[in-house]
């Protein structure tokens, strides 16, 4: 049921007004003992945990798709002034995505998402090397799901940020494209990854893929 998660949420309130032995009242200036405080984070961070968990993927609100790998296939749909953004990928620890500055992980702007700790991270990376965390997090979750070894990620942000540290979305119907990368993984934390995990691509957010050039030699190839 969809009220499960608030059900739970204020039960936990309830033994926690008998633990205290006094009754909780949710008002401004009452939340001053410790152990109330706690609870109540506690509380947040359980809604939040129920609310990225029970949305479901559906794939028919994304206006586009791109496999970049046999392992790992991307979605997305321009929302107004923000880009909607799924990633499927064949793990159960970790997923990456980033804009590439030239293909790569140095000047990168990256976003990944540990199941294990249900967490998603706006990150950037100087050089081939561990993404660092952003001081501003422009991401945010919409739904996460690990099932039969797949992973399938939902997050949001806005297209121009103005965040120095992230690289806006821009208009790219009409030129190359722009350069993204993903990376994927099974350890509990994001990790190295082989060429076997990770693929560089180059997508159309504004309009559809450009489709591969037609091999003329196909028919005698088969």
């Amino acid at each position: 049921l969809d009220c499960t998660p608030g059900l739970v949420a204020l039960l936990v309130l309830v033994c926690a007004g008998c633990t205290l032995r006094r009754p909780i009242l949710l008002l401004p200036g009452r939340m001053r003992h410790p152990t109330m405080k706690k609870i109540l984070s506690v509380c947040v961070l359980f809604l939040s945990f129920c609310n990225a968990c029970s949305a479901r993927f559906d794939p028919k609100e994304y206006t586009h798709s791109l496999e970049m790998h046999k392992r790992c296939t991307l979605h997305w749909v321009i929302e107004g002034k923000k880009l909607k953004l799924a990633i499927e990928a064949l793990a159960t620890g970790w997923v990456a995505f980033g804009i590439a500055e030239a293909g790569g992980m140095k000047g990168a702007d990256i976003v990944y998402y540990e199941a294990a700790s249900n967490q998603l991270v706006d990150a950037h990376s100087l050089a081939e090397s561990m993404p660092q965390k952003d001081e501003c997090q422009d991401w945010t979750l919409v739904s996460a799901a690990v099932e039969g070894g797949k992973m399938t990620v939902e997050a949001i942000r806005a297209l121009d940020t103005g965040d120095r540290q992230d690289r806006p979305i821009e208009f790219d119907d009409y030129v190359v494209g722009t350069r993204i990368i993903s990376a994927w993984g099974n350890l509990e934390h994001i990790s190295h990854h082989t060429p076997h995990d990770r693929i560089a691509k180059m997508a159309h957010f504004f309009g559809q893929p450009q489709k591969e050039a037609e091999d003329p030699l196909a028919d005698l190839k088969a």
